[in-house]
């Protein structure tokens, strides 16, 4: 959102700013040339009609003055934003791009991470299955058992 607002910016500045040799036409607007909300340009050809039949000249000189006419402000502005060098463009891909990877490597380990933990889980709960297993093993032996009626001492010695 940041570089959006400095994109939508800087193209205002160039619709609207005036260039510092300003002739008798000083802002792109003038001419016809207007950018929308959505950054696109669009054109009055009526307008930029009327101002060439006015003043070629100074429609002339308003887009090639060197380094502040129209078109090489408008050539500058494109290179700072979205040229192949540090660009406003440029830089964000490959901020995105970084934050893509380190994202991609934290998910990795997490994904490692969590696939150690469930193999631990697993094994305690086969260990526990196994204790279970022995302890019903070992309750069945016990149930199995007859119960001896206990012998009463008095009851023995009569006999003799």
């Amino acid at each position: 959102a940041k570089g959006g607002l400095r994109i939508e910016t800087e193209l205002t500045d160039l619709e609207t700013g005036r260039p510092m040799s300003a002739g008798t036409y000083q802002s792109a607007g003038a001419l016809g040339i207007d950018i929308n909300d959505q950054g696109q340009l669009s054109l009055d050809k009526d307008r930029l009609a009327a101002a060439l039949a006015n003043d070629r000249a100074a429609v002339e000189g308003f887009f090639s003055a060197n380094e502040l006419g129209f078109s090489s402000r408008f050539a500058a502005l494109v290179e700072t934003l979205a040229g192949k060098g540090h660009s406003l463009l440029t830089n964000r891909a490959t901020a995105l791009a970084d934050k893509i990877d380190t994202n991609n490597q934290r998910i990795s380990l997490l994904d490692t991470r969590l696939e150690n933990e469930r193999q631990r889980l697993l094994t305690q709960f086969y260990r526990m299955e196994a204790i279970v297993g022995k302890m019903q093993n070992n309750l069945a032996v016990l149930q199995s058992f007859q119960a001896v009626p206990p012998l009463t001492v008095g009851a023995s010695n009569q006999g003799n």
